[in-house]
């Protein structure tokens, strides 16, 4: 199913686990994202797309954050993970690739060089997935369950299935307070393969925007675990959506 897929694309997706593979269509995703598919020619972002997206442009894909001698790998996760979620704020799409290499550090600035994986999500979708990660952070059940539906991932299920749904979602998301959080692709890929365990159990559709997001998600894991050491994902979050 693969096979016409890019290069860069199809090493990223060999991180999913096999249950996604099997329990989509992969060339119906593909197909779907064919705006996506047509920048892969190129190695770096395009200067147009880029000069139009206001969130990019204020940052100037530089991301200030003091780094000391001290706790340098914890805060350069804290400026990756800053970066992962602030660019759910860009309604015109986001960078999926987030792997180490398109990283460089000069002084106490981390600059990024993004290359051409230019996706974007349906706005509904992304403002649900906003919304299922503020109630994570600020633990309000109530619109962690909505957001489940307004991502259509809770269509057909019952009250106790939803419930059900909900723990996969924190138990993937991570337990504790999430001051202290290592990243590992293994464990991405167990907890990732138990939600779509539970998809194909329950016949759940899952959009497209899911699966990229999961591509994102599996560039982040990528670069945190080769940072290693543990990270402070609640500050990096509320940094950027500080209000539930």
């Amino acid at each position: 199913m693969l096979f016409f897929a890019p290069k860069i694309l199809k090493e990223i997706l060999s991180n999913l686990p096999t249950i996604i593979l099997k329990s989509v269509n992969i060339t119906e995703v593909l197909k779907e994202a064919g705006p996506f598919l047509l920048r892969f020619g190129k190695s770096e972002l395009d200067a147009k797309l880029f000069g139009s997206l206001q969130y990019l442009q204020t940052n100037k894909l530089q991301i200030v954050n003091k780094l000391t001698q001290n706790s340098a790998d914890q805060s350069l996760g804290i400026a990756v993970l800053k970066l992962y979620f602030g660019q759910l704020k860009n309604e015109q799409g986001l960078v999926l690739d987030m792997r180490s290499q398109h990283f460089s550090q000069a002084g106490t600035i981390l600059n990024w060089k993004p290359n051409s994986t230019w996706y974007q999500m349906k706005n509904e979708f992304r403002l649900a997935l906003i919304d299922l990660y503020k109630s994570f952070y600020f633990d309000n059940h109530e619109k962690f369950v909505q957001a489940l539906s307004e991502l259509g991932l809770s269509k057909g299920l019952n009250a106790e299935q939803v419930l059900e749904l909900k723990e996969l979602f924190k138990n993937h998301f991570g337990n504790g307070d999430q001051t202290e959080v290592n990243f590992d692709l293994n464990a991405f890929n167990d907890s990732f393969a138990e939600l779509f365990k539970f998809f194909v159990a329950h016949k759940v559709e899952i959009k497209t925007d899911f699966i990229f997001l999961g591509v994102y998600l599996i560039t982040l894991y990528q670069n945190l675990e080769k940072i290693g050491g543990s990270h402070n994902v609640r500050e990096a979050f509320i940094s950027q959506f500080p209000n539930p």
